[in-house]
Parts: structure tokens; sequence; C-alpha cells
């Protein structure tokens, strides 16, 4: 089944039960529908670059999940029809592999000690010589 990410923006005003109760009823659409939730990651309350339903923050939420097209209609549908949700973006999410997340978490590790770029070699950069002066007299 493929991965997907489904990150949804609810109303900042939503008491915390009604906060939970969204979250479980988009968890429980997921697996209802056939999928399987991997992760949750509550991001918090973010501001906002623009206005939202004359609000300037909001309660972010990522869920990341296994299913189908299927799936991601039912619980994009349901998404819209909960007035506590202001935004929401389900996108396909690339499957990473266990070796692949080893040499990710290496490279992460690499680029915070070191700070090289793409162009940049460890060679030796060329000595500038003062330009030769032409003898005017021969």
């Amino acid at each position: 089944m493929p991965l997907y990410d489904c990150t949804f923006i609810l109303n900042p005003q939503l008491e915390e039960t009604a906060l939970d109760g969204c979250i479980k009823n988009a968890r429980d659409m997921i697996d209802h529908s056939g999928g399987r939730v991997v992760s949750e990651n509550r991001m918090g309350m973010r501001r906002f670059a623009y206005e939202i339903q004359k609000l300037s923050q909001g309660y972010y939420i990522s869920l990341v999940f296994e299913g189908g097209g299927r799936t991601v209609g039912e619980l994009e549908h349901q998404l819209r029809l909960d007035e506590g949700c202001l935004r929401f973006l389900t996108c396909l999410a690339p499957k990473v592999t266990e070796r692949e997340d080893k040499s990710l978490s290496r490279s992460q590790e690499a680029n915070s000690t070191t700070v090289s770029g793409p162009h940049q070699h460890n060679k030796p950069s060329p000595k500038s010589e003062p330009p030769e002066e032409k003898d005017a007299t021969k």
C-alpha cells in the first residue's frame, strides 16, 4: 500500500477535548477504510503567513498512513465536513527503507559538523602571482 502524509490545521479556539476528538475521528476513518496510521505528529500552534477565516494561527497535525485511494478520499471528505478543520493537504509520501534512513541520518550528522557546498573542493587555491612586467627596451 502507498504511504501518504496528511497535514491539517485545526481551529486554535477548539478545546483540548474537541481537538483530540478531531484527530481521533481522522485516525478512526483511516482504520475503518482499510488503512493503517504509521505516525502522528502534533506540531502544535503555529502562526499563519496570512489570515484564514479571520484567524492568525492554527494547530497543525501531520498523519502518515498507509492506504489506498479510497482511504484518502474518505479522509479528505471527512476533513471537508469538519468545521474545526481550517485547511488540509494530503500528498504521497516517499517510502524510506531502513538502509536509506541510516544513510540520511549519517548525512545529516555530517552536514551539521562540516559546512561544504557541492562545488567546494579540498584543493589548495592557486597562488596569485603578480603579472610579469614587459621589458619596454626590447
